[in-house]
Protein backbone atom coordinates (compact mmCIF):
# COMPACT_ATOMS: atom_id res chain seq x y z
CA UNK A 1 0.00 0.00 0.00
CA UNK A 2 1.95 3.08 -1.07
CA UNK A 3 1.63 6.48 0.75
CA UNK A 4 1.95 8.94 -1.90
CA UNK A 5 1.25 8.44 -5.85
CA UNK A 6 2.77 11.23 -8.66
CA UNK A 7 4.37 12.72 -5.56
CA UNK A 8 1.34 13.64 -4.47
CA UNK A 9 0.42 14.32 -0.53
CA UNK A 10 -2.25 11.15 0.14
CA UNK A 11 -5.30 11.79 1.24
CA UNK A 12 -8.61 9.23 1.37
CA UNK A 13 -8.73 8.88 -2.20
CA UNK A 14 -5.38 6.87 -2.65
CA UNK A 15 -6.65 4.20 -0.54
CA UNK A 16 -10.27 3.72 -1.33
CA UNK A 17 -13.64 5.80 -1.42
CA UNK A 18 -14.51 5.00 2.04
CA UNK A 19 -13.39 3.31 4.85
CA UNK A 20 -15.27 0.13 4.49
CA UNK A 21 -12.86 -0.33 1.18
CA UNK A 22 -9.95 0.51 3.06
CA UNK A 23 -10.20 -2.24 5.74
CA UNK A 24 -10.86 -4.46 2.98
CA UNK A 25 -7.73 -4.02 1.18
CA UNK A 26 -5.73 -4.41 4.73
CA UNK A 27 -7.50 -7.67 5.20
CA UNK A 28 -6.90 -9.11 1.87
CA UNK A 29 -3.37 -8.09 2.44
CA UNK A 30 -2.76 -9.18 5.31
CA UNK A 31 -3.03 -11.44 7.82
CA UNK A 32 -4.64 -11.19 11.24
CA UNK A 33 -1.63 -10.83 13.09
CA UNK A 34 -0.40 -8.02 11.22
CA UNK A 35 -3.42 -6.90 11.00
CA UNK A 36 -3.63 -6.56 14.35
CA UNK A 37 -0.39 -4.94 14.86
CA UNK A 38 -1.40 -1.91 12.39
CA UNK A 39 -4.42 -1.21 14.25
CA UNK A 40 -2.22 -0.74 17.27
CA UNK A 41 0.40 1.27 15.62
CA UNK A 42 -2.58 3.18 14.80
CA UNK A 43 -3.78 3.93 18.18
CA UNK A 44 -0.55 5.20 19.00
CA UNK A 45 0.67 6.93 15.99
CA UNK A 46 3.98 7.36 16.87
CA UNK A 47 5.79 4.69 18.73
CA UNK A 48 9.78 3.60 19.33
CA UNK A 49 10.93 -0.40 19.68
CA UNK A 50 10.98 0.10 23.05
CA UNK A 51 7.03 0.92 23.84
CA UNK A 52 6.15 -1.82 21.24
CA UNK A 53 7.92 -4.62 22.55
CA UNK A 54 7.10 -3.41 26.11
CA UNK A 55 3.09 -3.27 25.28
CA UNK A 56 2.49 -5.43 22.62
CA UNK A 57 2.91 -8.97 23.50
CA UNK A 58 -0.51 -7.42 26.61
CA UNK A 59 -2.54 -6.20 23.30
CA UNK A 60 -1.49 -9.24 20.47
CA UNK A 61 -1.05 -12.44 21.80
CA UNK A 62 0.33 -13.62 18.58
CA UNK A 63 3.18 -10.66 19.16
CA UNK A 64 6.79 -11.72 17.58
CA UNK A 65 9.87 -9.49 16.81
CA UNK A 66 9.65 -10.36 13.64
CA UNK A 67 6.59 -9.56 12.65
CA UNK A 68 7.11 -5.83 13.74
CA UNK A 69 9.98 -5.73 12.12
CA UNK A 70 8.11 -6.34 8.68
CA UNK A 71 5.42 -4.05 9.61
CA UNK A 72 7.98 -1.36 10.00
CA UNK A 73 8.88 -1.86 6.68
CA UNK A 74 5.43 -0.97 5.07
CA UNK A 75 5.17 2.22 3.26
CA UNK A 76 2.82 4.15 5.69
CA UNK A 77 5.58 3.90 8.01
CA UNK A 78 8.34 6.24 8.23
CA UNK A 79 11.08 6.74 10.88
CA UNK A 80 11.36 10.22 12.12
CA UNK A 81 15.27 10.00 12.71
CA UNK A 82 15.29 9.79 16.67
CA UNK A 83 14.65 5.71 17.03
CA UNK A 84 10.98 6.57 16.23
CA UNK A 85 8.59 5.76 14.05
CA UNK A 86 5.52 7.32 12.77
CA UNK A 87 2.02 5.95 10.85
CA UNK A 88 0.51 8.37 8.10
CA UNK A 89 -1.64 10.07 9.66
CA UNK A 90 -4.15 9.48 6.81
CA UNK A 91 -4.09 6.00 6.94
CA UNK A 92 -3.97 6.10 11.25
CA UNK A 93 -7.28 8.69 10.77
CA UNK A 94 -9.02 6.49 8.80
CA UNK A 95 -8.12 2.69 10.15
CA UNK A 96 -9.60 5.02 13.73
CA UNK A 97 -12.46 6.00 12.19
CA UNK A 98 -13.70 2.53 11.68
CA UNK A 99 -15.99 1.78 14.62
CA UNK A 100 -15.39 -2.36 14.12
CA UNK A 101 -15.41 -4.40 17.00
CA UNK A 102 -11.51 -5.18 16.24
CA UNK A 103 -9.98 -2.15 16.29
CA UNK A 104 -12.02 -0.94 19.22
CA UNK A 105 -10.81 -3.94 21.44
CA UNK A 106 -7.07 -3.30 20.53
CA UNK A 107 -7.26 0.42 20.94
CA UNK A 108 -8.72 -0.75 24.57
CA UNK A 109 -5.60 -3.08 25.64
CA UNK A 110 -3.59 -0.49 24.17
CA UNK A 111 -4.95 2.14 26.86
CA UNK A 112 -5.10 -1.08 29.59
CA UNK A 113 -1.03 -1.13 28.54
CA UNK A 114 0.44 2.42 28.25
CA UNK A 115 -0.45 4.13 31.10
CA UNK A 116 1.20 1.85 33.69
CA UNK A 117 4.22 1.79 31.30
CA UNK A 118 4.66 5.51 30.99
CA UNK A 119 4.02 5.96 34.58
CA UNK A 120 6.88 3.11 35.65
CA UNK A 121 9.31 5.41 33.46
CA UNK A 122 7.88 8.94 33.99
CA UNK A 123 8.66 8.49 38.03
CA UNK A 124 12.36 7.86 37.13
CA UNK A 125 13.15 10.79 35.38
CA UNK A 126 14.29 14.36 36.64
CA UNK A 127 14.56 16.55 33.43
CA UNK A 128 12.33 17.78 31.19
CA UNK A 129 13.51 15.69 27.89
CA UNK A 130 12.31 14.40 24.66
CA UNK A 131 11.50 11.28 26.38
CA UNK A 132 9.25 12.69 29.12
CA UNK A 133 7.67 14.86 27.10
CA UNK A 134 6.97 11.87 24.43
CA UNK A 135 5.20 9.74 27.60
CA UNK A 136 3.65 12.96 28.76
CA UNK A 137 2.08 13.12 25.23
CA UNK A 138 0.83 9.18 25.57
CA UNK A 139 -0.63 9.91 29.04
CA UNK A 140 -2.51 13.03 27.66
CA UNK A 141 -3.66 10.76 24.52
CA UNK A 142 -5.11 7.64 26.26
CA UNK A 143 -5.54 9.10 30.03
CA UNK A 144 -6.91 12.71 29.70
CA UNK A 145 -9.13 13.19 32.48
CA UNK A 146 -6.75 11.00 34.83
CA UNK A 147 -5.00 12.87 37.90
CA UNK A 148 -1.69 10.54 37.38
CA UNK A 149 -1.64 12.98 33.42
CA UNK A 150 -2.37 16.11 35.62
CA UNK A 151 0.49 15.45 37.95
CA UNK A 152 3.16 14.71 34.89
CA UNK A 153 1.66 17.35 33.06
CA UNK A 154 2.15 20.10 36.65
CA UNK A 155 5.51 18.41 36.85
CA UNK A 156 6.90 18.94 33.11
CA UNK A 157 6.11 22.27 33.48
CA UNK A 158 8.38 22.95 36.07
CA UNK A 159 11.07 20.69 35.04
CA UNK A 160 11.12 23.03 31.81
CA UNK A 161 10.91 26.05 34.32
CA UNK A 162 14.31 24.91 36.25
CA UNK A 163 15.84 24.79 32.58
CA UNK A 164 15.32 28.44 32.25
CA UNK A 165 13.00 27.77 29.68
CA UNK A 166 10.84 30.36 31.00
CA UNK A 167 8.59 31.01 28.17
CA UNK A 168 7.71 27.56 27.70
CA UNK A 169 7.38 26.67 31.21
CA UNK A 170 4.56 29.67 31.66
CA UNK A 171 2.66 28.57 28.48
CA UNK A 172 2.73 25.04 30.04
CA UNK A 173 1.50 25.79 33.39
CA UNK A 174 -1.71 27.89 32.41
CA UNK A 175 -2.20 24.31 29.63
CA UNK A 176 -1.85 22.29 33.48
CA UNK A 177 -4.27 24.63 34.98
CA UNK A 178 -6.95 25.34 32.41
CA UNK A 179 -6.73 21.48 31.93
CA UNK A 180 -7.02 20.69 35.33
CA UNK A 181 -10.21 23.97 36.06
CA UNK A 182 -11.69 22.25 33.31
CA UNK A 183 -11.39 18.34 34.95
CA UNK A 184 -11.14 18.29 38.69
CA UNK A 185 -13.17 21.73 39.38
CA UNK A 186 -11.59 24.88 41.23
CA UNK A 187 -11.17 23.86 44.63
CA UNK A 188 -9.62 20.74 44.03
CA UNK A 189 -6.28 20.42 45.77
CA UNK A 190 -4.34 19.81 42.37
CA UNK A 191 -5.86 22.89 40.57
CA UNK A 192 -5.22 25.42 43.86
CA UNK A 193 -1.38 23.63 44.02
CA UNK A 194 -1.08 24.42 40.20
CA UNK A 195 -2.93 27.89 40.11
CA UNK A 196 -0.47 29.33 43.58
CA UNK A 197 2.91 27.69 40.93
CA UNK A 198 1.37 29.64 38.29
CA UNK A 199 1.28 32.72 40.35
CA UNK A 200 4.33 32.60 41.79
CA UNK A 201 5.99 32.28 38.15
CA UNK A 202 3.87 35.58 36.84
CA UNK A 203 5.30 37.14 39.67
CA UNK A 204 8.96 35.54 38.86
CA UNK A 205 8.44 36.95 35.21
CA UNK A 206 7.85 40.21 36.21
CA UNK A 207 4.00 39.39 34.40
CA UNK A 208 2.78 41.54 37.49
CA UNK A 209 -0.91 42.73 35.85
CA UNK A 210 -1.65 38.75 35.33
CA UNK A 211 0.01 37.68 38.85
CA UNK A 212 -2.07 40.71 40.77
CA UNK A 213 -5.02 39.79 39.24
CA UNK A 214 -5.20 35.81 40.82
CA UNK A 215 -3.79 36.92 43.79
CA UNK A 216 -6.57 37.51 46.21
CA UNK A 217 -7.91 34.39 44.51
CA UNK A 218 -5.22 31.81 44.85
CA UNK A 219 -5.09 33.09 48.67
CA UNK A 220 -8.12 32.87 49.72
CA UNK A 221 -8.81 29.51 47.60
CA UNK A 222 -5.75 28.11 49.35
CA UNK A 223 -6.94 28.99 52.95
CA UNK A 224 -10.53 27.14 51.78
CA UNK A 225 -9.34 23.88 50.61
CA UNK A 226 -5.97 23.57 52.67
CA UNK A 227 -6.74 25.11 55.81
CA UNK A 228 -5.69 28.61 57.52
CA UNK A 229 -2.91 26.70 58.94
CA UNK A 230 -0.84 24.91 56.26
CA UNK A 231 1.99 24.07 54.26
CA UNK A 232 0.33 25.60 51.34
CA UNK A 233 -1.06 28.61 52.81
CA UNK A 234 2.30 29.71 54.23
CA UNK A 235 3.68 28.67 50.47
CA UNK A 236 1.19 31.21 48.84
CA UNK A 237 1.87 33.73 51.51
CA UNK A 238 5.81 33.70 50.86
CA UNK A 239 5.06 34.32 47.38
CA UNK A 240 2.66 37.27 47.73
CA UNK A 241 5.31 38.90 50.40
CA UNK A 242 7.94 37.83 47.36
CA UNK A 243 5.78 39.83 44.77
CA UNK A 244 4.99 42.98 46.76
CA UNK A 245 8.49 43.42 47.60
CA UNK A 246 9.48 43.04 44.05
CA UNK A 247 6.73 46.00 43.36
CA UNK A 248 8.08 48.23 46.35
CA UNK A 249 4.70 47.91 47.94
CA UNK A 250 6.43 46.91 51.59
CA UNK A 251 3.23 47.62 53.46
CA UNK A 252 1.15 44.66 51.89
CA UNK A 253 4.81 42.71 51.69
CA UNK A 254 4.80 43.27 55.41
CA UNK A 255 1.32 42.12 56.25
CA UNK A 256 1.48 38.98 54.00
CA UNK A 257 5.22 38.02 55.74
CA UNK A 258 4.39 38.52 58.91
CA UNK A 259 0.90 36.26 58.51
CA UNK A 260 3.19 33.58 56.64
CA UNK A 261 5.83 33.96 59.86
CA UNK A 262 2.76 33.45 62.18
CA UNK A 263 1.57 30.36 60.50
CA UNK A 264 5.49 28.94 60.85
CA UNK A 265 5.16 28.84 64.41
CA UNK A 266 1.77 26.71 64.55
CA UNK A 267 3.41 24.25 61.93
CA UNK A 268 5.69 21.88 63.68
CA UNK A 269 6.85 20.00 60.59
CA UNK A 270 7.42 22.37 57.72
CA UNK A 271 10.60 21.93 55.58
CA UNK A 272 13.57 23.33 55.97
CA UNK A 273 13.24 24.60 52.45
CA UNK A 274 9.99 26.70 53.28
CA UNK A 275 11.45 27.82 56.38
CA UNK A 276 14.61 29.04 54.89
CA UNK A 277 12.32 31.00 51.93
CA UNK A 278 9.98 32.84 54.67
CA UNK A 279 12.80 33.86 56.81
CA UNK A 280 14.54 35.63 53.70
CA UNK A 281 11.64 36.79 52.46
CA UNK A 282 10.44 38.58 55.76
CA UNK A 283 14.34 39.72 55.70
CA UNK A 284 13.24 41.45 52.35
CA UNK A 285 10.70 43.41 53.77
CA UNK A 286 12.32 44.38 57.25
CA UNK A 287 15.31 45.85 54.91
CA UNK A 288 12.76 48.15 53.28
CA UNK A 289 11.48 49.38 56.33
CA UNK A 290 14.94 49.79 57.51
CA UNK A 291 15.02 47.22 59.83
CA UNK A 292 18.16 46.02 58.56
CA UNK A 293 19.74 44.48 61.92
CA UNK A 294 16.27 42.60 61.94
CA UNK A 295 16.42 41.44 58.81
CA UNK A 296 20.29 40.06 59.51
CA UNK A 297 19.47 37.88 62.24
CA UNK A 298 16.80 36.42 60.14
CA UNK A 299 19.63 36.28 56.82
CA UNK A 300 21.85 34.51 59.15
CA UNK A 301 19.47 31.82 60.69
CA UNK A 302 18.34 31.09 57.16
CA UNK A 303 21.48 30.55 55.99
CA UNK A 304 22.96 28.49 58.62
CA UNK A 305 19.72 26.24 58.77
CA UNK A 306 20.73 25.84 55.00
CA UNK A 307 24.32 25.26 55.60
CA UNK A 308 23.48 22.44 57.74
CA UNK A 309 20.90 21.02 55.52
CA UNK A 310 23.67 21.06 52.12
CA UNK A 311 21.25 22.50 49.90
CA UNK A 312 23.06 24.39 48.00
CA UNK A 313 19.80 25.95 46.58
CA UNK A 314 19.09 27.30 49.51
CA UNK A 315 22.44 28.63 51.01
CA UNK A 316 22.64 31.00 47.44
CA UNK A 317 19.14 32.13 48.23
CA UNK A 318 20.40 33.14 51.84
CA UNK A 319 23.79 34.55 51.18
CA UNK A 320 22.04 36.36 48.33
CA UNK A 321 19.72 38.14 50.34
CA UNK A 322 22.39 38.56 53.99
CA UNK A 323 24.34 40.42 51.27
CA UNK A 324 21.15 43.48 51.41
CA UNK A 325 21.44 43.35 54.99
CA UNK A 326 25.26 44.43 55.25
CA UNK A 327 24.98 46.69 52.42
CA UNK A 328 21.97 48.52 53.70
CA UNK A 329 23.87 48.32 56.96
CA UNK A 330 27.38 50.31 55.13
CA UNK A 331 29.38 46.60 56.39
CA UNK A 332 30.77 46.10 52.87
CA UNK A 333 33.81 44.08 53.65
CA UNK A 334 31.09 41.03 54.74
CA UNK A 335 28.51 41.96 52.27
CA UNK A 336 31.52 41.28 50.06
CA UNK A 337 32.51 37.93 51.52
CA UNK A 338 28.62 36.52 51.64
CA UNK A 339 27.86 37.82 47.52
CA UNK A 340 31.70 35.36 46.91
CA UNK A 341 29.66 32.78 48.87
CA UNK A 342 26.67 33.18 47.30
CA UNK A 343 28.41 33.11 44.19
CA UNK A 344 30.42 29.83 44.64
CA UNK A 345 26.63 28.15 45.81
CA UNK A 346 25.11 29.41 42.86
CA UNK A 347 27.52 27.65 40.43
CA UNK A 348 27.99 24.82 42.18
CA UNK A 349 23.65 24.40 41.95
CA UNK A 350 23.12 25.75 38.72
CA UNK A 351 26.37 25.89 36.45
CA UNK A 352 28.94 28.95 35.58
CA UNK A 353 25.49 30.23 32.58
CA UNK A 354 22.36 30.50 34.88
CA UNK A 355 20.67 33.72 35.83
CA UNK A 356 20.60 33.09 39.41
CA UNK A 357 24.40 32.79 38.78
CA UNK A 358 24.40 36.28 37.20
CA UNK A 359 22.31 37.16 39.97
CA UNK A 360 24.80 36.60 42.58
CA UNK A 361 27.64 37.62 40.11
CA UNK A 362 25.86 41.09 39.86
CA UNK A 363 25.73 41.39 44.15
CA UNK A 364 29.11 40.50 43.84
CA UNK A 365 29.77 43.09 41.81
CA UNK A 366 27.42 45.95 43.56
CA UNK A 367 29.71 44.85 46.51
CA UNK A 368 32.98 45.09 44.59
CA UNK A 369 31.70 49.05 44.09
CA UNK A 370 31.07 50.55 47.61
CA UNK A 371 34.47 48.99 48.18
CA UNK A 372 35.58 51.30 45.70
CA UNK A 373 36.70 48.63 43.24
CA UNK A 374 34.62 49.95 40.11
CA UNK A 375 36.61 48.56 37.31
CA UNK A 376 36.40 44.84 38.44
CA UNK A 377 32.68 45.74 38.87
CA UNK A 378 32.41 46.98 35.67
CA UNK A 379 33.77 43.83 34.00
CA UNK A 380 31.31 42.10 35.76
CA UNK A 381 28.05 43.73 34.72
CA UNK A 382 29.57 43.74 31.28
CA UNK A 383 30.38 39.87 31.17
CA UNK A 384 26.88 39.07 32.70
CA UNK A 385 24.29 42.03 30.72
CA UNK A 386 24.41 40.14 27.13
CA UNK A 387 24.05 36.70 28.65
CA UNK A 388 21.03 37.72 30.86
CA UNK A 389 18.97 39.12 28.97
CA UNK A 390 19.38 35.38 26.93
CA UNK A 391 16.74 34.66 29.85
CA UNK A 392 15.14 37.53 30.48
CA UNK A 393 13.31 40.41 28.24
CA UNK A 394 14.89 43.81 27.97
CA UNK A 395 12.19 45.23 30.16
CA UNK A 396 12.11 43.00 32.72
CA UNK A 397 12.61 44.15 35.92
CA UNK A 398 15.40 41.95 36.70
CA UNK A 399 17.31 43.28 33.94
CA UNK A 400 16.53 46.70 34.24
CA UNK A 401 18.01 46.31 37.68
CA UNK A 402 21.40 45.42 36.40
CA UNK A 403 21.43 47.85 34.09
CA UNK A 404 20.76 50.39 36.79
CA UNK A 405 22.85 48.98 38.84
CA UNK A 406 25.48 48.91 35.92
CA UNK A 407 25.23 52.45 35.29
CA UNK A 408 25.16 53.72 38.43
CA UNK A 409 29.11 51.74 38.31
CA UNK A 410 29.71 53.66 35.33
CA UNK A 411 28.99 57.19 37.17
CA UNK A 412 31.38 56.32 40.18
CA UNK A 413 34.06 56.28 37.70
Amino acid sequence: IAVSEGGETPDVSHFGRDVRQLVTRFAQYMDDAKRDFVYMLAHLGIFDDKLVERIAPSVIPSFSISTYERIKGFSFITPLGDGRYVMHQTVGEILLADDGEAIRLIGEKVKEAIIPYCIDILDTLETASPEYASLLGYMKKFAPDSEDTLSYEFEYAGLVFIECRYEEALSLYKQAYEHSLSVLGEEHPKTVEIMSQLFAVYGNMAFINEAKKMEEKVIDLTKKVFGEISAETLDVLIKATTLHCSLGEFDDALKYGEEAYKISTFLPDISEESYIFLLNSLAIVYNCFGRNDDALILNIEALDTAKESGDMNTVFVSANSAVNSFFNLGRFDEAHKYAKEAVEAAKTEYGEEHPNTYIAMSNLARTLSALGENEKALEIYKDILPKFTEFYEEDNILTITLCNQSAEVCERM
